[in-house]
């Protein structure tokens, strides 16, 4: 028997199912957009509403420190350069 936690606000099955109905609704939504956007539009399009939900559901503390700002901007770079990487 799985030891019992205390705090958690979600249970785990309402999470998984949150998540595959999100990718599954995503999905669908971005077929439409292969046209108008091409790939790489979509890709961007898909990767800049979850960074929105993201930040309103997580709210993070957005101050870098001096040291952390070159990691995070070559950190960006790279994926922002995915989808135009071949394969």
């Amino acid at each position: 028997m799985p030891a019992e936690r205390k705090g958690v606000p979600y249970p785990a099955v309402a999470m998984v199912i949150t998540a595959i109905l999100s990718v599954q609704l995503g999905s669908a939504l971005a077929t439409d957009l292969f046209d108008e956007l091409g790939v790489g539009g979509v890709v961007f399009m898909r990767a800049l509403v979850s960074a929105i939900v993201l930040m309103i559901i997580w709210r993070p503390n957005l101050r870098l420190r001096r040291e952390d700002i070159p990691v995070t901007l070559m950190l960006s770079l790279i994926h922002i350069s995915e989808p135009t990487r071949p394969y």
